[in-house]
């Protein structure tokens, strides 16, 4: 998942919630502070979760990579954006959450309706 801006806010008041009430621990990429590669870390952490999170919006290219080493492995993920065109095409075939982060209310109106759907993903991947 990317960092910065809105996506800090969407990881803090919908993913991060939704991901302890479904007992499990949510990790990012920006959790690894230790000396040494962070690619190793990913690699650890990727290897370790029971479901990740891609939020493929904006096209990070790093999101992608690791989401490839999720594939790679068998790990389940749950694929998440605000634009469908950000969305390559041979991952549209897969479930993706939607979202609209263009809506000025989305915290209080969002939060609150995103959360569940969002848990609800996890708990079945």
């Amino acid at each position: 998942m990317p960092f910065g801006g809105w996506f800090d806010r969407y990881w803090s008041e919908i993913y991060q919630p939704a991901i302890i009430a479904a007992k499990l621990v949510p990790r990012r990429a920006d959790d690894v502070f230790r000396p040494g590669s962070v690619m190793s870390e990913i690699w650890r952490f990727t290897r370790a979760a029971e479901v990740l999170v891609a939020d493929l919006a904006e096209r990070n290219t790093n999101v992608f990579y690791e989401l490839g080493l999720a594939h790679a492995i068998g790990k389940p993920v749950v694929l998440i954006s605000d634009n469908i065109e950000d969305v390559p095409f041979d991952l549209r075939g897969l479930r993706v959450l939607l979202y609209d982060r263009n809506d000025p209310e989305w915290g209080p109106n969002s939060a609150p309706r995103s959360r569940p759907r969002f848990g609800r993903r996890l708990r079945i991947q």
